[in-house]
């Protein structure tokens, strides 16, 4: 019989004098807590040896992650093969692009994962981070659950296609969040060489999707290939997706509207596309409401242009 043995630090000091080897789900809540680089590099000594944990989330925010520290912990992740939860909150914790590497890297050796929760709002992420974190999420092919939080750093349209592309072309994920709130996606020459690809979108179990997009400007080649990609998931049936104040034209609109037509066994529906420099209801706005009463199985539904 396998016991259920849970651990949960808040205070660094009780951490670095404590022994983990019997964890099997920890949690490490060191949130402001002006962690310096060796300290992190002994916590990790400390995970790499937990061969049999389940369950992981570790909080570093507001703690500034050195590229070396960073390495050392997502290397000692990277040897807990068992993992099937893990969460990773590095909020405003200067993670960069070779921080983002690393932990792509050794999170392709957690094969068995199941939930996966990045946390990495306001650092210093640009389109390569995001390339070389979902190559090492090809390996990790159990995934049900993925949460992705970018808000408020440098991703373009080919980072956040790439995201997409990966989600596409993954058979297992039901449960899909992404938020890019405040980044740079509006770049079109981009978004155009990835949209030549012509990857496969369907992700054949994606059952709910949260997108959070806004206050970013979108060209009309990332609204199609967005509106292409929800088009595509036949068997969504929770649908979030906020664009407020991204400038979405009347094509853009459109464009959407064609696309939900597609998801005929959506549930719950929340459509927020409000501009923020105008409020008048366009008609294809109104071409948009319209095509969205027609859906008979929606329970919920919320619709705001």
């Amino acid at each position: 019989m396998q016991i259920d043995l849970q651990q949960r630090y808040s205070n660094l000091e009780k951490l670095l004098s404590s022994d983990l080897t019997c964890s099997n789900s920890l949690q490490l809540v060191l949130r402001k807590s002006d962690i310096s680089e060796n300290q992190v590099k002994h916590i990790a000594q400390k995970i790499s040896k937990l061969v049999d944990i389940r369950s992981l989330k570790i909080d570093l925010s507001e703690n500034i992650l050195l590229e070396e520290a960073t390495k050392s912990l997502s290397k000692a992740i990277g040897q807990c093969i068992n993992l099937q939860e893990l969460e990773l909150i590095f909020f405003s914790s200067g993670i960069g692009q070779e921080g983002l590497k690393s932990i792509g890297l050794n999170l392709s050796n957690c094969s068995k994962l199941i939930s996966l929760k990045l946390d990495l709002i306001k650092n210093s992420i640009y389109d390569q981070g995001v390339i070389e974190l979902v190559n090492g999420l090809r390996s990790c092919q159990s995934l049900t659950n993925l949460s992705i939080d970018l808000y408020m750093n440098h991703v373009s349209s080919l980072g956040l296609l790439e995201i997409l592309k990966f989600l596409g072309s993954h058979k297992k994920i039901e449960i899909f969040t992404l938020n890019l709130h405040y980044n740079n996606l509006g770049d079109e020459e981009k978004a155009n060489q990835f949209v030549q690809t012509g990857e496969s979108m369907c992700c054949s179990n994606l059952k709910t999707m949260n997108l959070y997009l806004s206050r970013s400007y979108f060209g009309i080649i990332a609204i199609a290939y967005i509106a292409s990609f929800i088009g595509s998931q036949i068997n969504l049936t929770n649908l979030h997706f906020e664009i407020i104040g991204s400038k979405i034209l009347d094509q853009h609109k459109l464009i959407l509207a064609k696309s939900l037509k597609n998801c005929q066994k959506l549930v719950y529906l929340y459509l927020d596309l409000s501009p923020s420099w105008y409020s008048h209801q366009s008609f294809e706005g109104e071409k948009l409401f319209k095509l969205v009463n027609k859906m008979k199985r929606l329970v919920q539904k919320k619709v705001v242009f």
